[in-house]
C-alpha cells in the first residue's frame, strides 16, 4: 500500500501546505542540503527546534530526513562522520524513523578509477556496521537508508558510483541499515545502460538489466523515491540531465512508470514514497500534487480525508 511523502527544504517550512497534507494523508521528507547546518552549533540548534516544531504541527508527519549532500564526505572527514551520529541521534529525539544518506563519495570524471569501487565499497560497510551497532547499542527505533545513484552525475562530469546497481547492495545484512530506492537515478541507469546496448554490439553493457530489478533487495528497501527525468548525459557531451520532472513530461514512458510503482501498491505493507518533483514555485507545489493526482488515479490512496 502506497502512502505518498512530500519532500521540504529544512529552513522553509512556506514549502509544507499544512493544511493539504493531513487532508490528503500525506507523509514529509526533511531535506538538509549542506552539512553546516550539523556542524555549526547556531544552525543545529535553528534545524533540531524546526523539526521539532514541524512534528507537532503535523502529528509527527515526517517521515524521513535525508542527510546532506553538500560538503558531505562522511568517510574521508572525521567532522562529517560525527554529523552522521549526531543526525542519528535528532533523529531520535524527535521521532523520525529513517535517515537517508547518500554515499557522498563524489569523484570527477577525469580521477575516475572504476577498479577501486569494491575496495571503496567494503569501507563503507565497515562505517554502517558501526552505524548499525550505535543504533542496536542505543535501543534507538531507526532505519538509516542507504539511496542508491545514478551511474553519472547529471552533468556528465562526475561519479558517486558506490551503491549504484541492485547487487550493490547484496552484502547489506544489517539490523538498522536498510536501503532507499530512488527510481529516478534507477531509471536514468537502466536507460543509459539500454542506450550504449544499443549503440553498437559488441559495447560491454550489463547484460539483461531489467527495470525490475530492484525486486532482487525488495526486502532490504525500507523507503523509496520517486520522479522522471528528461535527457541523458555522457562525459564530454555537454548536455545536463534534468530530474525531478514529472511522470507525463520524462522521457519513461508512463507504462513503464506504473509497472515499477504496482508492487509497491499490492504490497499488505505501507511503503512510503517521496515525490521528488521540481517546482517553479515551491510555496505551491502544483507539480507535485499533479504527481500525487497521476499516482491517485492509477493507484487510489487509503486514508485520506474528504
Amino acid at each position: 500500500m502506497l502512502k505518498i511523502v512530500l519532500p521540504y527544504k529544512v529552513g522553509t517550512k512556506g514549502q509544507i501546505p499544512f493544511k493539504k497534507i493531513e487532508k490528503l494523508d500525506i507523509f514529509i521528507e526533511a531535506n538538509i542540503f549542506d552539512s553546516t547546518y550539523l556542524t555549526k552549533k547556531t544552525l543545529f540548534k535553528n534545524v533540531e527546534m524546526e523539526l521539532c516544531v514541524v512534528q507537532q504541527k503535523t502529528s509527527y508527519r515526517i517521515r524521513a530526513l535525508h542527510f546532506p549532500t553538500e560538503n558531505a564526505d562522511f568517510i574521508k572527514k572525521q567532522d562529517i562522520r560525527k554529523s552522521v551520529y549526531r543526525a542519528i541521534d535528532l533523529c531520535s529525539k524527535n521521532k523520525i524513523p529513517i535517515l537517508v544518506l547518500h554515499s557522498n563519495n563524489i569523484i570527477r570524471e577525469k580521477q575516475w578509477n572504476s577498479n577501486n569501487i569494491s575496495n571503496t565499497r567494503k569501507i563503507y560497510l565497515d562505517f554502517f556496521k558501526q552505524l548499525d551497532n550505535y543504533i542496536t547499542d542505543k535501543k534507538i527505533s531507526l532505519e538509516v537508508c542507504i539511496e542508491n545513484m545514478p551511474i553519472i552525475g547529471n552533468k556528465g562530469l562526475d561519479f558517486d558510483s558506490i551503491f549504484v546497481f541492485p547487487e550493490d547492495f547484496r552484502q547489506f545484512k544489517y539490523k538498522n541499515i536498510k536501503i532507499t530506492w530512488d527510481f529516478c537515478h534507477w531509471l536514468f541507469t537502466f536507460k543509459m545502460t539500454e542506450t550504449i546496448g544499443k549503440l553498437h554490439p559488441k559495447l560491454k553493457t550489463k547484460d539483461n538489466t531489467s527495470i525490475m530489478d530492484y525486486l532482487k533487495i525488495y526486502n532490504k528497501i525500507s523507503h523509496f523515491h520517486f520522479g522522471s527525468f528528461k535527457k541523458l548525459t555522457f562525459p564530454g557531451c555537454n548536455i545536463d540531465c534534468e530530474e525531478g520532472v514529472m511522470p507525463n513530461d520524462g522521457i519513461i514512458e508512463e507504462a513503464k512508470l506504473l509497472k515499477i510503482l504496482k508492487p509497491l501498491n499490492t504490497d499488505k505493507k505501507v511503503k512510503f514514497l517521496t515525490l521528488e518533483i521540481k517546482e517553479s514555485d515551491y510555496s505551491q507545489r502544483k507539480n507535485f500534487f499533479k504527481t500525487y493526482k497521476w499516482i491517485n488515479e492509477h493507484f487510489p490512496q487509503e486514508g485520506k480525508k474528504s
